[in-house]
């Protein structure tokens, strides 16, 4: 397993991000890249699929279990801006993550 962070992320050894990793932080291989194109392209040249979310989202996290190979990676935007459209545009799949009816 691997962690891939794009520059101008938040800092993967914050305190708090450390703290809810609750241990995972020490047992996964972390890899920061200088732009997101620079991501898309290793990863559709190494085979993996990509799942992006977006609010516009045609499968639901519960609907991935049976669809997972082994060779895929997961992109998740920020709060305010979301995954790009770059991304957006060579995923596989789009996945949308529902918001429980008790949250505002």
């Amino acid at each position: 397993k691997t962690l891939i962070t794009t520059q101008g992320t938040t800092d993967i050894y914050n305190p708090k991000v450390v703290r809810c990793s609750m241990g995972a932080i020490q047992r996964a291989g972390i890899q920061v890249l200088h732009a997101k194109s620079d991501f898309v392209l290793r990863k559709m040249l190494r085979g993996y699929r990509i799942f992006a979310t977006s609010l516009d989202g045609q499968v639901a996290p519960s609907e991935l279990a049976d669809k997972l190979t082994g060779k895929d990676a997961f992109v998740f935007g920020n709060e305010a801006l979301g995954v790009s459209e770059e991304v957006l545009k060579v995923a596989d799949h789009h996945v949308r993550i529902p918001m429980s009816p008790q949250v505002e």
